[in-house]
């Protein structure tokens, strides 16, 4: 098993990997199916939008790709969360509504920038990481590529100087397995702009 703490050191062909693979893995994600309704080209919309956001983890914190792309996560620092217009426009991000489609780029915005917000005043003059994204290919699953991205990231990220790791998610199955990974939760509400459930975790590091 191979876990580079940079993806500029992967070649292209594993960071487009990684991509895809992110997207397979939340291809069936609750709140991704909220804000992508139609199926057919879900996977393959997400697939450009997580290239984009691993660029932008590359640039604002870090980026862990296992096996050639098998598995991948990133993270933001705390002093680039929410992440700025420069990060944005130079990781490709600023493009996510062309792909994505306006109206599914509005209930996501709509629905993240109130997470954003959460997560900016419950840890306000904390320096933290933030966990953004991680995934394993579906048919890699349940081979431990999740733990091993996580304890390496948050080895990183404690390299870097964050004293805690800070992730949300959408899916109440996800939130036995974080907690099995050292994570408490720290809130737990429905955000109103989505009507869908959050809970927020942490993990000292």
């Amino acid at each position: 098993m191979s876990i580079t703490l940079n993806a500029s050191t992967q070649s292209e062909a594993a960071q487009q990997r990684a991509a895809h693979t992110l997207g397979m893995a939340f291809a069936h994600d609750s709140a991704m199916t909220f804000f992508l309704p139609c199926e057919d080209d879900r996977a393959d919309k997400l697939t450009k939008m997580f290239g984009a956001s691993l660029r932008a983890c590359d640039l604002a914190g870090g980026v862990e790709i296992v096996d050639e792309g098998l598995g991948a996560l990133g993270w933001v620092s705390s002093e680039h969360f929410p992440l700025s217009f420069v990060t944005m426009a130079r990781s490709g991000m600023l493009w996510t509504p062309l792909y994505l489609g306006l109206p599914s780029m509005m209930r996501l915005q709509r629905h993240e920038t109130a997470c954003e917000h959460r997560i900016t005043e419950q840890y306000r003059d904390i320096n933290f990481a933030y966990l953004w994204m991680i995934g394993v290919l579906p048919t890699a699953s349940g081979q431990g590529y999740g733990r091993q991205l996580i304890e390496s990231a948050c080895t990183a990220m404690r390299m870097a100087g964050h004293t805690v790791c800070v992730l949300k998610t959408e899916n109440r199955v996800n939130v036995p397995l974080y907690e099995h990974l050292g994570f408490g939760v720290t809130h737990h509400k429905t955000v109103r702009a989505s009507n869908l459930p959050v809970w927020i975790l942490e993990r000292p590091l």
